[in-house]
């Protein structure tokens, strides 16, 4: 393994997160962000709340599908997973400005039936992502201890359950401060979430969801129809996932340089 490689694992080992990395430029980021708002029927010019689904664009629309697969991601995840590749989800972020709306602190396996509990997400951002803004926070080291989670009553609040507030020690949170183009990785285990964006800026970002394919997603026990799993690299010997096989969405390759 090379040494990039071999950094990019043990920092994941060791805080339950890395980067950030680079998977498209800052002027290829941006304009990428028209794309974006078309999707989520958001005026560029005057971002408010979006009026489309803000889930699964991977599975519609071919520039979506093309930028979760960049080998600049894909590389990175691989070194973490191995060489059998699933991506199946996908979920955008976007805050639209002076939004009250917060993400509570949370471990993504605390929502998830998948078996066992194996993920990587790469949580990209096509704008600058600040504190300002509400850009994602993560705690180091908490991928090693599972949280319960809880309802959250505080209309503030994005999800309606999250971790136990006493489990976590917010005083070990880092703001995650990304500029256009840039992603980092994060494990199904590890603790993050987000505060209100205050600021003038919507705050665009999306989530990508990579596993293996000896997990089992279990898609029924989903109440949506998001679980669409697309081979990615590699090959599935488990097929245990058949039935949520999804592909890519039809039309020519997008060039994002």
């Amino acid at each position: 393994m090379k040494t990039a490689s071999l950094d990019l694992v043990n920092q994941f080992q060791s805080t339950g997160f890395s980067g950030p990395f680079r998977a498209v430029s800052e002027a290829q980021a941006l304009a990428l962000r028209a794309a974006y708002c078309t999707a989520a029927g958001i005026d560029l010019r005057n971002p408010g709340a979006p009026s489309q689904n803000l889930a699964a664009w991977h599975h519609h629309q071919r520039w979506a599908y093309d930028l979760a697969t960049r080998p600049e991601i894909l590389d990175r995840v691989e070194a973490l997973l191995g060489p059998d590749l699933f991506l199946w989800a996908w979920f955008s972020w976007y805050k639209q400005p002076h939004t009250g709306k917060r993400i509570p602190w949370h471990q993504d396996a605390g929502y998830w039936p998948i078996e066992p509990k194996k993920n990587v997400t790469a949580w990209v951002a096509l704008d600058h992502c600040t504190p300002d803004n509400g850009c994602l926070r993560v705690i180091p080291g908490s991928h090693r201890v599972s949280i319960g989670h809880h309802a959250v009553n505080d209309a503030s609040s994005w999800f309606d359950k999250g971790a136990d507030p006493a489990a976590v020690d917010e005083s070990k949170a880092i703001d995650v401060v990304l500029r256009p183009g840039e992603f980092v990785l994060f494990n199904e285990g590890t603790l993050h979430g987000s505060n209100p964006n205050g600021s003038d800026l919507p705050r665009y970002a999306f989530s990508l969801r990579f596993t293996s394919p000896e997990v089992n997603l279990n898609g029924d026990k989903w109440n949506d129809d998001r679980v669409k799993i697309i081979l990615v690299r590699g090959e599935d010997r488990y097929h245990l996932n058949d039935q949520w096989l999804g592909q890519a969405p039809a039309g020519p390759a997008v060039a994002t340089g």
